[in-house]
Parts: C-alpha cells; sequence; structure tokens
C-alpha cells in the first residue's frame, strides 16, 4: 500500500483533489476532522487547558475562536498543541490504513504540512532513493 500526503493551504484546491481521488477509489484520511474528533478525548481536553488556559472551555465546550486567537498569534503555543493531538491523528490514520488494506493507495489530506512533517511522515511511504515521502502540495 502506498500511503500519500496532501497538503496546502486554506483554499489552495485540497477539498478538489481528495474529492477525484475518493471519485477514483482511493480511500482519504482527513487529519482535519481527526483533530476535530480528538477534542473529545480527555487527555487531549486536559492539554488543551495547560497549553492554552483553562478557558478555552465554556460550561464544557471548546471555545474554537479563542484557540484559534491563540494559536494563530502565538507558534510556541501551536507547536504544543500539534504535538498533542499529532499521536492521536497518526494513531486514527495507522487504523485507517489497516481497515483499507485491500487498497493499493491511501491518502491522508492536512491543512498543516507541520502534520505530515516531522510526526506523520514516518506512517507514509518513501518513494524514491533519497528518503523523502509521498507528500503532494496544492499550489497556493
Amino acid at each position: 500500500m502506498v500511503k500519500v500526503g496532501l497538503t496546502g493551504g486554506i483554499g489552495s484546491g485540497k477539498t478538489t483533489v481528495s474529492k477525484i481521488f475518493k471519485e477514483r477509489g482511493i480511500p482519504v484520511f482527513n487529519s482535519d476532522i481527526c483533530a476535530r474528533e480528538a477534542e473529545n478525548e480527555t487527555h487531549i481536553q486536559e492539554g488543551y487547558k495547560r497549553i492554552l488556559g483553562e478557558d478555552v472551555y465554556a460550561e464544557g465546550q471548546i471555545d474554537r475562536a479563542k484557540i484559534r486567537a491563540i494559536l494563530f498569534t502565538d507558534k510556541d503555543k501551536l507547536q504544543q498543541v500539534n504535538k498533542l493531538v499529532t499521536p492521536y491523528i497518526k494513531q486514527k490514520f495507522e487504523k485507517f490504513c489497516e481497515d483499507n488494506s485491500d487498497h493499493q493507495i491511501v491518502m491522508l489530506e492536512s491543512m498543516l504540512k507541520e502534520l505530515l512533517a516531522p510526526r506523520i511522515q514516518p506512517a507514509l511511504d518513501e518513494i524514491n532513493a533519497n528518503g523523502s515521502y509521498a507528500i503532494l502540495k496544492v499550489a497556493e
């Protein structure tokens, strides 16, 4: 099985590209959706509070606007959150690959190329002699 990473910024066409792959029967794992699902995990919630502050949750609900405001301005906290969530995403992607083992190709879609490198990259296949991974970057 070849595992392909797809990355690009907002509005770059990732969704269009992943839709084309899906239409051709290639399973696509969306890491952004998976990251939202991770927010339901107790250890992720505790990590968010530790990294971003207790007030990122109001009445048990996550305050996405507050989190975005913090993460868009504080690269250190963004890196900490990525470190917290990436193992969850990697585990779910590995399970996704197992569940789709009858396919020759699967795709991991992620807005954040940082998710693909370096922590997720080992889950992707090396496809050429210089040791790089199969990562498609949609031009912005």
